[in-house]
């Protein structure tokens, strides 16, 4: 088990004991990549109730009512949770978080209206903006999607950082450097 602090990890046994316990691990030094073996692009999409027909719309909706308008993700630490915190950071906003016990209970209130938005990856949400039961503002990587070739990424429609790449979902395994 690993538990963040900053630039150090702490690194403890299953069984939690103090003697297995050590803190003296650098993510940056002390592991290094072996393999990407997927990204997956995330999609912002929000229930069609919603008045935002574009990300600047759902941003200056954002902006006009700070708190008011909030968001599920599939859980506290997730993906979808730390995709939709750092378009939050990006775009300046004030969205409340929802969090879910999974991506279906997350995409089924989305649905139902419960919640307003949600960042997570396209291929649960795909069948529903394609029936029309959800609106896509907006993919999170560097190209639009086939599937989907008039949804445009997050940064054209307005929310640029140096690295888009930041709102997928990416999968790999790492190792003791």
């Amino acid at each position: 088990f690993f538990f963040s602090s900053r630039r150090r990890h702490t690194r403890c046994s299953r069984d939690w004991s103090s003697d297995v316990c050590s803190s003296d691990l650098d993510p940056v030094k002390d592991f290094a990549p072996i393999v990407l073996f997927a990204s997956v692009p995330n999609m912002l999409v929000v229930h069609p109730s919603l008045p935002a027909k574009n990300v600047k719309e759902l941003i200056a909706l954002a902006k006009a009512h700070p708190g008011k308008i909030n968001y599920g993700s599939s859980g506290n630490g997730s993906a979808s949770h730390l995709a939709t915190e750092y378009f939050k950071l990006l775009s300046k906003t004030d969205i409340t978080a929802i969090p879910y016990k999974g991506t279906g209970p997350l995409v089924t209130d989305i649905i139902a209206g419960q919640i307003s938005l949600t960042i997570t990856g396209v291929p649960p949400l795909l069948p529903m903006v394609q029936s029309g039961r959800l609106r896509a503002l907006g993919v999170g990587s560097t190209k639009r999607i086939a599937q989907l070739p008039d949804v445009p990424t997050i940064a054209e429609a307005g929310v640029k950082d140096r690295k888009s790449t930041r709102l997928n979902s990416s999968h790999g395994y790492i190792s003791y450097a």
